[in-house]
C-alpha cells in the first residue's frame, strides 16, 4: 500500500473514531440524565428500611412536572418562593408500612440544590410554611455528629382526622423531607413510626 493510501485510511479511521466518541458521549449524557443522583440515593431510606409486609414500597427520580411530591410546580410554596423549585435533582423512597393496629404512609423526599445556602433558605421557608398551615413545632434537630443533618419536626392534624408528622431538614446542599401520615388512633403508634424512620435518616 502506498503512502497516500495509508494516509487516507488513517484519516478515515480517525474520523470514524471521533464519530463513535461523540455518539457515545451524547448517549452517556442522555443516559445519566435519567439515572438517580447517587448521593441522594445514599442519603435516602433504603428498601431494607421498610419492614416485611410493607405495601407499595418504591423509589425513584423526582421531576418538577411530577405532581405527586411536595415540591411539584403546582405547590403554593413554589408560587410564593420560586427558589423552592430551583433544585437540580430529586429522589424519593416511600411505602405504606404497618404501625400499631393499622398502616401509615412513609415518604422520604430529597432535593439537591446548587448551593448549601439555597438548601438552607428553602428549609427555613418550608418549615415556616408548614408550621403556619396549622402545624405544631415539636423538636429542633441539631446537626448530627455522624449524619450532619439538621432540621425541624412538625405535626399537623387535619380536619379529616388524620395526622402528619414532618421532618424538614438539610445536609449541605440537600433538602431532606420525611413525611409520615396516618389515622391518629393510636396516636403514639404513628409518632413511634415517625421517630423510628427519622432515627434511620439521622444514623
Amino acid at each position: 500500500m502506498n503512502i497516500k493510501k495509508q494516509i487516507r485510511l488513517f484519516s478515515l479511521v480517525i474520523v470514524l473514531l471521533s464519530l463513535v466518541a461523540v455518539t457515545g458521549s451524547v448517549f452517556a449524557s442522555r443516559f445519566n440524565k435519567y439515572q438517580p443522583d447517587p448521593y441522594l440515593t445514599r442519603l435516602a431510606l433504603q428498601a431494607d428500611d421498610f419492614p416485611e409486609g410493607s405495601e407499595s414500597q418504591e423509589s425513584g427520580i423526582l421531576t418538577k412536572s411530577d405532581m405527586s411530591h411536595p415540591l411539584n410546580m403546582k405547590t403554593s410554596l413554589v408560587e410564593k418562593v420560586p427558589m423552592v423549585s430551583e433544585y437540580q435533582t430529586g429522589y424519593n423512597s416511600e411505602g405504606i408500612v404497618p404501625s400499631g393496629d393499622g398502616v401509615v404512609y412513609v415518604g422520604n423526599y430529597l432535593y439537591r440544590y446548587a448551593t448549601a445556602e439555597q438548601a438552607k433558605i428553602v428549609t427555613t421557608v418550608m418549615s415556616e410554611d408548614v408550621a403556619n398551615s396549622g402545624g405544631t413545632n415539636l423538636d429542633t434537630i441539631a446537626p448530627g455528629a455522624k449524619s450532619g443533618i439538621s432540621g425541624q419536626t412538625i405535626a399537623i392534624a387535619s380536619e379529616q382526622g388524620d395526622i402528619t408528622y414532618w421532618f424538614i431538614g438539610v445536609k449541605e446542599n440537600v433538602l431532606i423531607l420525611l413525611v409520615v401520615n396516618g389515622l391518629p388512633e393510636p396516636t403514639s403508634a404513628i409518632h413511634e413510626t415517625f421517630s423510628m424512620y427519622l432515627e434511620k435518616l439521622l444514623e
